[in-house]
């Protein structure tokens, strides 16, 4: 057994042995050592020792242990006793044993400054605690399933607290034998140890481990994680047991082939090694002679086959008296107290301590003191099965039932603490009545500290007792409904609708109605909350209305409408829901139901402010708020807390915030930590609206880390709002990673507000990386969820994101709509936060339409309206980005005289704002504007960011050259991309094609060869047009509707055709942005030369800007006289140009926008990148 404590207690007389150094061992011992300077550092880890039987994990951790404490560590040690059943272990015994071992030696000082915020909940384990710490806070009740968290919390609290006065090493050992309540335990404590300086160090015997205990699926988690490092411990080599026999022997002479035939017949496991070592001496095959031992002729020993076979000689020489106790010694268990043993061997004292000293010098078993009691301990549990399994059953039962007797006596004054063990014994003993009771016993206790895997074992093993008995239904029904009670609490479903079922049979024949109402509605709330199962819910549902129907009115009808209420408004009915939260909320009130009512005003609240309804939301609130914290009902309070902040206006944000501070401060005190991370995340995002991103961050990561501990599903929000704080802050990388774990989340749980909620934090994100087709895509899912659930409020504060996205891609009449929803809405509501982004939004309108008075005075009116709301300290970031920015693209659009001082001015407005958020990515955007507006002045930005594409202008589909155009290409212009044949030329091509497919916007190619341009025009049949200029073309591109396959560029009548047959089926007038790429420019020109290659475009590019296409040409100018290139550039309203200069490391591509007609652009050269082409692609 592992502790620190550990030490012999002397007997009679002298039978300790004394323990020879550590053998080989030095690579685990570096790995483990190597953990404890990591811990000193202050990052944790969690090791496991593993190997066979007596491999030497027990030692090697006590020698850890020594080093750690050498280095200055706190060492504390878990143990689990080995029963004679492991089913019978108490609940959390291994982390009781780590309190009271810090108990032992610490003060209350020292016990009040690490013992955490809840004191109530370790005591719950280690009652002594209340002794020590005398004075204990107020605990508030809590569902069972919050209860745990808490629970769990607390002692993760109260370990990590004792690491953080001193580096804490905890040592677990025997994990094979622990129970389950412990190890989920470990779990949660292991997810958060890296950041702290605490080293968890367990054991176990991985011959013990299949895939049904229950260690098995903790390390499978824990590796998944990456939280655990396994160090596996092998048998020794020839030359460590040669060691170890000369160490054994104190001596340095031992026979080479001894020693080889030891090894052979122990593999070199160090126990069996042992063993066979002190059999020979017993047996005098090795005798001492002159103070040497020596060794028979080898060849005479016989060797026993296994380490058993050794033990049961050894056993066997003990006397028939000595062998008698040694055996019911082993049916207390591996660890036995002396009087225990006393009291079911009913020996007289002195003559029992004569047998144990022969035990303890046949080295069976050993002395040691645990917590300051004597405890006998088999020396291994391979001792303790051996003289057992002779036993007979007859005699194996008679055993049972004394052990029990005496053991029952024994634990008198804490039999609470051996319930499950009594049960087990008196069970084999035949003893079923005593063992019923027992059984239901250890139930309870294990459902009070919420260890519900043994609670689930402890009540089948009580119902199976009873259903050998006739009658006795009520007590069955009992039996069956609190076992489907902890069978959910550990996702057992079926097993609990199953026992759940088998109650409601024996409900109906015992006329029980308001019990069989009850039942019908767990289950209803197990199908819809926790397996998604509306339909079932609802059957359910109906089966308990029709139970109480022609019962009187009471508490558990008022709960089943609330329940009811909370289904209908998950699932996205809110009618419906309201109506049935109206019910619950009226009949609470005329039974007096407390609970009921603040409840019912928390589902109201809630349901009527997504119908719109906020006057009525707010007294709904107010009214159940102080109804909860009135009587103690604190999930009610707590609910209240989370959601009453949405009813306020933007002129109570002070209230708002202190609402959530509060909140949160309640939601730690009383220990829920699944509403600490939902007010944590609520109060984060304020923050992250008030531009304190720090805080913010901080309170998201915090979040996220409890419900990954606790596996809460409410991790959806969290990480969903930590990835919106990155994408503020500009670090979109880790916002997409955080917004795809929400949404793996979100898809598990089926619940509207999440589901919603992603796909627009999805959408904003693809928004902000100007990607809008798939920002739309994102964003009306979200709405659509929304306007099926009857959100009506969350459809409209939603609804902006959208508005800019229609905007962008050029769909004015969809954001004018919707703006006037917006706008009509805010204005019933009486919302001035959201008038003054309905504001904004009108301005971007008349932006997009060019209308820039009307975009002006919009922009002032919101810039007034944001300025009375003191949206400088509330709304920080949407000022600088949704108004301040925007409305220096008003000016600089424009361009008249004037307004380039104007735009300057708001940017370094905004730009002071997002200097202060930590904002990366618009800070690079707004320096560029400002150093555009400065003649001669480079932007020197620490990344490339694109301008995102005004409404008149598209998108390259690169940044870097979006950048030098201010944005992007003039809408209806034609432009020249001149340049020698490059992969770089290839890569800008392939990204202008794709900025415009993705984005929905039709797009025509033009090409002689289809080489990359196939899989877009696969992908996107329905906007994507490419037409192949080549005799090969059936050969090099598949048949599509989309494509056309043209004989070559001979023919340009040919290709005037297959392109005025494309633009006939086009919508008159566009719906969206369209573009077109010409690469036969070339081709043509060296076919037809530059007279009929004019004449062609002079046609072609008027048509095509007719229809609304920009269009970007390519031409190779290497391959044509210079007079030729002239000719064909001249009709172009701009041009690219692609070069090769000298540079640093040799001659690099670099890119330059030589004109651009009525336009401004930046003259700067451009180095152009591959892998930079290359990383934007991918």
């Amino acid at each position: 057994m592992l502790s620190d404590k550990s030490r012999v207690v002397p007997g009679s007389s002298p039978v300790a042995v004394r323990e020879i150094q550590l053998i080989d061992r030095a690579k685990e011992m570096e790995v483990s050592r190597k953990a404890v300077d990591r811990a000193i550092r202050g990052e944790g880890s969690v090791v496991f020792l593993h190997g066979e039987a007596g491999i030497g994990k027990t030692r090697l951790a006590r020698e850890l242990g020594a080093y750690a404490r050498s280095k200055g560590m706190q060492v504390l040690s878990g143990r689990c006793p080995a029963l004679f059943r492991m089913d019978g272990v108490p609940p959390y015994i291994l982390w009781e044993e780590v309190i009271k071992d810090y108990l032992e030696t610490s003060t209350p000082e020292q016990l009040f400054r690490v013992i955490g915020a809840y004191p109530v909940e370790v005591s719950k384990l280690v009652p002594e605690l209340k002794h020590k710490l005398r004075t204990f806070p107020q605990s508030f009740p809590l569902s069972p399933e919050h209860s745990r968290d808490r629970l769990f919390e607390a002692v993760s609290q109260f370990i990590t607290n004792i690491s953080r006065e001193t580096p804490l090493l905890v040592i677990l050992d025997d994990l094979q034998w622990t129970d389950r309540s412990s190890l989920l335990l470990l779990h949660y404590l292991a997810r958060g140890v890296y950041k702290e300086s605490l080293l968890i160090l367990g054991a176990y015997r991985e011959t013990y481990i299949d895939e049904k205990h229950p260690l098995s699926p903790v390390l499978t988690e824990l590796n998944r994680e990456r939280l655990l490092q396994s160090v596996p411990l092998k048998r020794l080599s020839f030359d460590d047991v040669s060691e170890m026999i000369k160490r054994i022997l104190e001596q340095d002479e031992v026979p080479k082939e001894f020693c080889r035939l030891v090894y052979e017949r122990t593999r070199g496991n160090p126990f069996f090694v042992e063993e066979v070592i002190r059999s020979l001496k017993e047996e005098e095959t090795i005798y001492l002679e002159a103070k040497r031992w020596k060794v028979k002729e080898v060849s005479k020993i016989e060797f026993p086959k296994t380490v058993k076979s050794v033990l049961k000689k050894r056993i066997g020489r003990l006397d028939d008296e000595t062998q008698t106790v040694l055996t019911i010694a082993s049916f207390v268990g591996k660890d036995f107290t002396f009087e225990a043993l006393r009291a079911v061997t009913q020996i007289e004292e002195n003559k029992l301590l004569d047998i144990m000293d022969k035990i303890l010098k046949a080295g069976l078993i050993k002395q040691q003191v645990f917590h300051g009691e004597d405890v006998c301990s088999f020396a291994d549990i391979l001792v303790r099965d051996v003289v057992a399994e002779d036993v007979s059953p007859l005699r194996r039962k008679k055993l049972h039932g004394e052990v029990a007797l005496a053991l029952e006596k024994v634990y008198e004054q804490k039999i609470d603490e051996h319930f499950g063990e009594l049960a087990l014994h008196f069970l084999e003993g035949g003893e079923k009545r005593k063992a019923l009771d027992y059984f239901l016993k250890a139930g309870a206790k294990a459902v009070e500290v919420y260890a519900n895997i043994e609670a689930v074992s402890y009540f089948q093993s009580a119902y199976a007792i009873l259903e050998e008995r006739e009658g006795a239904l009520e007590e069955k029904a009992d039996v069956l409904e609190k076992l489907g009670n902890v069978r959910r609490l550990v996702g057992e479903y079926a097993a609990c609708l199953s026992s759940w079922n088998d109650a409601l049979l024996l409900r109906k024949q015992l006329h029980e109605n308001e019990k069989l109402s009850r039942l019908h509605r767990k289950m209803a709330n197990l199908f819809w909350e926790t397996m998604g199962e509306a339909k079932k819910a609802e059957e359910h549902h109906e089966k308990a209305l029709k139970i109480l129907k022609g019962e009187p009115e009471s508490v558990e009808l008022a709960t089943l409408y609330e329940d009811m209420a909370h289904m209908y408004y998950r699932i996205g009915d809110l009618a419906e829901a309201l109506s049935w939260a109206e019910k619950s909320l009226e009949l609470a009130k005329k039974l007096n139901a407390r609970e009921v009512i603040a409840s019912s005003y928390a589902s109201l609240g809630t349901i009527l402010g997504f119908t719109g309804n906020m006057k009525k939301a707010r007294e709904c609130f107010e009214t159940g708020l102080k109804q909860a914290l009135d009587n103690g009902f604190m999930e009610a309070a707590l609910r209240i807390y989370n959601n009453l902040p949405i009813s306020l206006t933007a002129e109570e944000n002070e209230k708002r915030l202190e609402l959530l501070e509060k909140g949160f401060e309640l939601a730690k005190k009383v220990g829920h930590i699944s509403y600490q991370t939902w007010i944590g995340a609520n109060l984060a995002n304020m923050l992250v609206n008030m531009g304190n991103m720090d805080r913010a961050v901080q309170l998201l990561e915090e979040s996220v880390e409890l419900d990954r501990k606790t596996g809460n599903l409410h991790l959806s929000v969290s990480t969903g709002f930590l990835g919106l704080a990155y994408q503020v802050l500009g670090e979109w990388d880790k916002s997409e990673q955080h917004y795809k774990e929400s949404l793996k989340v979100t898809q598990k749980q089926k619940e509207f507000q999440g589901s919603a909620g992603i796909q627009i934090g999805f959408g904003g994100l693809y928004f902000d990386k100007e990607e809008y087709g798939k920002a739309k895509k994102h964003i009306e899912k979200g709405i659509e969820i929304f306007e099926k659930a009857g959100a009506k409020t969350a459809k409209m504060y939603s609804s902006p994101i959208l508005i800019r996205t229609y905007l962008e891609l050029g769909k004015v009449e969809k954001a004018k709509n919707l703006i006037q929803q917006v706008q009509k809405f805010a204005l019933k509501l009486g919302d001035r936060e959201l008038v003054a982004n309905a504001n904004v939004l009108r301005a971007m309108q008349f932006r997009t339409q060019r209308k820039w008075e009307d975009s002006i005075e919009y922009f002032e009116k919101s810039l007034q309206e944001s300025k009375a709301l003191n949206a400088r300290r509330w709304n920080a970031y949407n000022l600088a980005r949704g108004v301040l920015y925007e409305y220096a693209r008003t000016y600089l659009e424009r361009g008249q005289e004037g307004d380039r001082e104007k735009a300057q001015d708001l940017l370094n407005q905004a730009l002071e704002i997002f200097q202060e958020i930590g904002a990366k990515k618009d800070i690079e955007k707004t320096r560029l504007k400002l150093a555009n507006l400065e003649t001669g002045r480079k932007a020197s930005p620490v990344e490339p960011m694109a301008v995102a594409a005004l409404p008149h202008q598209i998108t390259t589909g690169y940044r870097d050259l979006d950048d030098l155009l201010n944005g992007g290409i003039p809408r209806d212009y034609a432009v020249a991309l001149t340049s020698p044949s490059s992969d770089e030329r290839d890569l800008l091509v392939r990204r202008f094609l794709e900025a415009g497919a993705r984005n929905g916007q039709t797009t025509f190619h033009v090409i002689a060869k289809a080489a990359g341009t196939q899989k877009l025009a696969e992908a996107f049949q329905s906007h994507y047009y490419l037409f192949v200029c080549n005799p090969e073309a059936d050969s090099i591109v598949k048949n599509l509707p989309n494509v056309y396959k043209l004989k070559g560029v001979e023919n340009l009548t040919e290709i005037n055709i297959a392109m005025a047959s494309a633009l006939r089926a086009l919508d008159k007038p566009p719906k969206n942005l369209r573009r077109a790429c010409i690469e036969i420019v070339s081709d043509v020109l060296l076919q037809h030369h530059a007279v009929q290659t004019r004449k062609w475009l002079n046609a072609l590019l008027p048509k095509l800007r007719s229809k609304g296409f920009t269009t970007l040409a390519v031409m190779d100018p290497e391959m044509h006289p210079p007079q030729e290139v002239k000719a064909i550039l001249g009709l172009f309203d701009g041009e690219i140009s692609i070069y090769r200069k000298a540079a640093e490391k040799g001659r690099a591509k670099f890119l330059k926008v030589e004109r651009m007609t009525n336009q401004e652009y930046s003259e700067d050269e451009l180095h152009l990148r591959k892998e930079r082409l290359t990383l934007e692609k991918s």
